[in-house]
């Protein structure tokens, strides 16, 4: 009867070794798995922050062209109408000189 109290006791002893190493190697493998779901995490993070960078980089140059272009097509706008001011300047100059004589300007 000691004999079978012994095995259970030592079958006891076995069960909670095994329930120990299987515990420790739960603990092992959640840690493993957490270290790399954040490493993924920060390896996605990195490349999603550089492609936003390149994405930023390509708005603002794009920015930068289309400003250039309307500040030359406005340039090209104001230096015509200076063009038509100094062409037309003496013009205008005689029709208000005309209009003021003849009273419709006070």
């Amino acid at each position: 009867m000691d004999d079978i109290i012994q095995k259970i006791i030592d079958f006891e002893k076995k069960a909670q070794s095994v329930m120990s190493s299987a515990r420790e190697q739960q603990y092992t493998y959640e840690d493993t798995i957490r270290r790399e779901i954040e490493a993924f995490r920060e390896t996605v993070v990195s490349e999603n922050a550089a492609r936003l960078e390149g994405f930023k980089a390509r708005m603002e140059k794009e920015a930068e062209e289309g400003v250039r272009r309307v500040e030359e097509i406005y340039g090209e706008k104001i230096a015509e109408m200076r063009k038509t001011a100094d062409s037309m300047k003496h013009d205008w100059a005689g029709r208000l000189y005309d209009m003021v004589v003849s009273g419709e300007i006070r």
